[in-house]
């Protein structure tokens, strides 16, 4: 009777500890005295449709045809150093961005890219608490425009994510909406990013999301956009970073040709591909 009450307690205690330890905190968050690099990949495939036979004549007449299918691939390096940790709790940055070699094609043939933009270099402090502020940026005069602007690109390389304040478990979700402009030939509408992040499970320190999105444009716009996608990331729970990221994700659109009554319509499928090494 002893041994079966003892084998019971010791199976109450596994049980209990194991699911202790399936809730996990999850939180993005640098470290200082580390080496963040990382590679970004887009790859994208746009297909464009005028829905007047007029317009299509006269693209045709231009050397556009129609459908146009325009694929494009950019990709971009980075690199973070972070300084130690000094006594007001914040520690030093370095972040270097490097634009590589992008490849356009129109119709099966290649047409020509711009070339690579000089290596920026920003430099700035990061707080324990997950505060960072942009000091400098190479070559470039700190405005407070420019300063807002380009914060917002360091955060979406770091990991535009914020996780729920409490712990979770495999099967857990959470949702959060990122809003975003997308350049286009003469416009930038704004959209919303809702992502919904699913914990599938965690294998050895490394947890597994399954992400879905669901992508709409700003009712202002002149240009009708939406759109939904999938992905996958990996979360390294020793450093507190994802170290990949994929996003696969398909729009349509329709835009109102100004002067000309007839309407541009057609989707673009994309991939968004991100590693990342901590050291």
């Amino acid at each position: 009777m002893k041994k079966a009450f003892s084998l019971f307690i010791l199976i109450s205690i596994a049980v209990l500890r194991s699911n202790a330890q399936s809730e996990v905190p999850f939180k993005i968050k640098m470290l200082p005295n580390r080496t963040y690099s990382s590679v970004m990949k887009m790859k994208m495939n746009m297909e464009m449709n005028y829905d007047d036979p007029a317009a299509v004549k006269n693209a045709k007449g231009s050397s556009a045809p129609t459908p146009m299918v325009v694929q494009t691939e950019t990709s971009m390096s980075t690199e973070m150093q972070t300084g130690a940790l000094t006594p007001a709790n914040d520690f030093p940055f370095t972040m270097s961005l490097k634009q590589l070699a992008a490849k356009s094609m129109m119709n099966g043939k290649e047409t020509p890219s711009a070339a690579p933009g000089p290596d920026q270099v920003m430099t700035g402090r990061y707080t324990t608490d997950g505060k960072m502020e942009l000091q400098s940026i190479s070559g470039t005069a700190m405005t407070d425009a420019m300063k807002e602007q380009m914060s917002k690109v360091v955060k979406n390389i770091m990991g535009a994510i914020e996780f729920p304040e409490k712990s979770m478990k495999p099967g857990d979700t959470f949702t959060q909406e990122i809003p975003f402009d997308m350049p286009l030939p003469g416009m930038t509408p704004k959209l919303t990013m809702k992502g919904t992040y699913k914990l599938i499970d965690i294998v050895a320190g490394k947890a597994n999301f399954d992400l879905a999105f669901v992508i709409t444009v700003d009712a202002q716009s002149t240009i009708k956009m939406n759109g939904t996608g999938a992905g996958k990331m990996v979360y390294d729970i020793a450093t507190n970073y994802p170290t990949s990221t994929v996003e696969n994700m398909t729009l349509t659109y329709n835009l109102a040709i100004p002067q000309q009554p007839t309407h541009l319509s057609g989707k673009m499928d994309m991939t968004i591909d991100m590693q990342a090494v901590v050291k």
